[in-house]
């Protein structure tokens, strides 16, 4: 689950800190853009870079970026399109089986935080 999709302003996506927390961002930028390319597959749906950004709530930048790394960019009838290789389509159903702590989207509830007038001096 994206907390930047439950954010009724989509101003800018959070970004990691450090290198650690980069790998960490590209796996899950990886799992839920690899997912949602399958799911467009079984519906027998076109996707694009833009829609897959939209949908996903990942930055455009970062969308493309994924697809280069997994060489998922081919261009082909003079038109570039993504393709999911075999060894892609396997690492993503073998990582699907993992255990893993989900969010159920349903019962989170977000609210922005609130500050004082005194939280928001910085005593200058």
């Amino acid at each position: 689950m994206n907390l930047v999709k439950k954010k009724v302003n989509l101003v800018h996506q959070e970004k990691p800190l450090s290198d650690l927390g980069l790998l960490s961002y590209r796996a899950y930028w990886e799992e839920i853009i690899v997912g949602f390319i399958l799911e467009c597959v079984s519906k027998n749906e076109d996707v694009s870079i833009d829609e897959i950004a939209q949908k996903t709530a990942i930055v455009h930048g970062d969308v493309m970026h994924v697809c280069q790394t997994l060489h998922m960019l081919k261009y082909h009838d003079k038109q570039h399109v993504i393709c999911l290789s075999d060894a892609i389509i396997e690492r993503h159903e073998r990582n699907q089986k993992k255990k893993r702590r989900r969010i159920q989207p349903s019962q989170l509830c977000w609210k922005p935080p609130v500050f004082s007038r005194a939280q928001l001096q910085f005593g200058f």
